[in-house]
């Protein structure tokens, strides 16, 4: 019994620290009650505040761009590299194209900087897309009082590769704040779509900058589908031509036999005369089939689809962003009222630590 009496239940410091711990409770919800009308004008304030910051926000435009790439071509060359290996040569072909990569690309510096260097007017000024962008974002004035591109002016390189040191620094800015904050590129692997989304300060600007965007990316997937094909047609017509000089030399070694000798022939002669006869023949039909063949590839040449096929494409008027004045509220409202709560609990907190020392 008087071991029990030296060694207090452990639940009864339990129900004495919960019971502070509730009555702490109420104390602060008794402070907050009476500091009612400090927490409801810092809402208000707060919410006031964020609806003028909506107000001064400056509109912007989304230009969407929606298209897929042609199954087609995606999976080789086609009939022209099959005619190419009919006379020997492997060329392989296209291969699946990575749809993830296209996306990627469409975000890399060099795709991007050929876009952003097309010219175009904006406003009744033409200039490169990338010299509107500097004016319309102002950056001439925010690089003013920067050490590495105070003395930046414009852009006057027509490609990446030409671009000074003081344009490559400027656009290595421009280009991740394009990426980052402005551009959007969404891939949908199971359907094959990609979604492209340009979003700017200026109508015009989203629009032709996602239209250069697409345009490039055409190019450089045309460019890669065309190449083997180019290579395997270039091959075709290099074998065709040299058919045909083996015909007329055949056709002449037989031709000139017959006027060197004058129509007085010895066995060995007219045994030369026959065998260059018989080449002239077979070339003949060779380079028949192989004009056929030559006819064909140029025909899948001209007539190729494509690589990439649009699906949407923008257009006037465009999309604005939306000014949320009831979102504004909200979020100004409920970070008012946390704020002001911190302080009216901060307060209190210090009341009691001093009140206590």
């Amino acid at each position: 019994m008087e071991g029990s009496n030296q060694y207090p239940p452990v639940y009864q410091e339990d129900e004495i620290s919960l019971k502070e711990l509730i009555i702490k409770v109420q104390e602060f919800i008794q402070e907050g009650l009476r500091n009612w009308l400090l927490i409801g004008l810092a809402g208000i304030l707060f919410a006031a505040l964020f609806v003028f910051l909506e107000y001064k926000k400056d509109t912007e435009y989304t230009a969407k761009y929606s298209f897929m790439l042609q199954e087609e071509d995606s999976k080789g060359g086609g009939g022209l590299l099959g005619l190419a290996s009919s006379f020997g040569f492997n060329l392989g072909g296209l291969g699946a194209v990575n749809l993830d990569k296209m996306g990627k690309l469409l975000k890399s510096q060099r795709l991007l900087s050929q876009a952003l260097l097309t010219e175009v007017e904006i406003d009744g000024k033409k200039d490169k897309l990338i010299n509107h962008h500097v004016e319309i974002y102002e950056l001439l004035d925010e690089w003013k009082d920067t050490k590495k591109l105070s003395q930046f002016t414009s852009f006057k390189a027509n490609s990446l590769d030409e671009f000074t040191p003081l344009e490559g620094a400027a656009y290595t800015k421009i280009h991740k704040y394009i990426v980052e904050e402005l551009l959007v590129v969404n891939v949908d692997i199971e359907v094959g779509i990609i979604n492209l989304s340009f979003t700017s300060l200026n109508e015009d600007y989203s629009l032709h900058l996602t239209e250069a965007l697409y345009d490039e990316l055409d190019k450089f997937y045309t460019r890669k589908a065309v190449e083997p094909q180019k290579k395997a047609l270039d091959i075709i017509q290099g074998r065709t031509d040299s058919i045909y000089n083996a015909m007329l030399n055949a056709e002449y070694r037989s031709a000139k036999f017959e006027d060197s000798e004058r129509g007085v022939f010895l066995s060995t002669d007219r045994l030369a005369k026959q065998r260059a006869e018989r080449d002239a023949q077979i070339y003949g039909l060779m380079y028949g089939e192989a004009v056929k063949q030559l006819e064909a590839a140029r025909f899948s040449y001209e007539s190729r689809k494509p690589v990439l096929q649009t699906i949407d494409i923008p257009f006037y008027p465009l999309k604005k962003t939306k000014k949320s004045y009831i979102k504004s509220v909200i979020i100004g409202g409920f970070l008012g009222g946390f704020l002001s709560l911190i302080f009216v609990f901060g307060r209190k907190i210090f009341r009691d630590i001093m009140a206590d020392s």
